[in-house]
């Protein structure tokens, strides 16, 4: 067994065994990479949408209170958006396999 540290509990007596540890070692480099460079670009560029989202809805409510709508039509608004915020989320998180590789083209 190998870890990280390079700690054998019996060291490799042939080839093969030479091998399979520079392998194993190989693999665990390569999974601690991107492991990191998977949180690394997470951290870095964050997505915006929730932002957009937040702006959106102090928006919504600038607009209710500035034309002084009823309650109940302001929370229809607020709820209106907050599911279509949460549709097109769930939408993204599961589409985004399905997205086709090319753009279409138009025609005039």
């Amino acid at each position: 067994v190998i870890t990280l540290t390079g700690i054998f509990f019996s060291p490799p007596n042939n080839t093969l065994e030479v091998l399979m540890a520079c392998f194993v070692m190989l693999l665990q480099v390569i999974l601690t990479s991107y492991v990191s460079g998977t949180l690394f670009h997470m951290l870095l560029f964050r997505d915006n949408t929730l932002d957009l989202h937040k702006e959106k809805m102090r928006r919504v409510k600038k607009f209710c209170n500035q034309r002084e709508l009823p309650t109940i039509i302001h929370e229809e608004l607020r709820a209106h958006f907050e599911f279509q915020f949460r549709k097109q989320s769930a939408e993204a998180r599961t589409g985004i396999l399905n997205k086709p590789t090319h753009r279409p083209t138009r025609s005039a």
